[in-house]
């Protein structure tokens, strides 16, 4: 059940958004004035300091991809890592350490993208309701 694809019907009711509009998101991102990147092994990455990439479907699509290829077990070895690194990240720059808030922001999405990667061993609906639920929890806790 979990290692199958999900079709573009179910991600559209997962994410409430038609195929079109996250063509569209995915375009507006594409053409926003970039900052290009060169990752270690030579590819070529575009950046929009705008872009919130835990809901663009690309991104979505590589966590899976990691996720599927790799499997779970490495995947949370690896997110326990990247929790490690970051709870180190948060005591440097308690301490002022130099270069502390930039550590800090890359093992922050160090982290982001690992959660995403794990959070595919589980059915999307699942995932969907539990965010729905911590959510409202959340802004529960704001109104009182």
């Amino acid at each position: 059940m979990w290692g199958k694809p999900v079709n573009s019907d179910l991600l559209n009711k997962r994410f409430n958004m038609r195929l079109e509009d996250a063509h569209n998101e995915t375009m507006r991102v594409l053409t926003a004035p970039k900052k290009e990147k060169i990752l270690d092994d030579g590819v070529s990455i575009k950046l929009t300091p705008d872009m919130d990439y835990s809901h663009c479907v690309e991104f979505r699509s590589i966590c899976k991809a990691g996720y599927e290829k790799l499997g779970y077990e490495y995947q949370a070895n690896h997110l326990q890592e990247e929790c490690g690194e970051l709870i180190a990240a948060v005591n440097h720059l308690r301490r002022k350490r130099p270069n502390s808030e930039e550590n800090l922001l890359e093992e922050l999405v160090d982290v982001k993208i690992q959660v995403e990667k794990v959070l595919n061993r589980f059915d999307p609906n699942t995932r969907t309701e539990m965010f729905e639920k911590k959510i409202a929890k959340t802004l529960a806790k704001l109104k009182s």
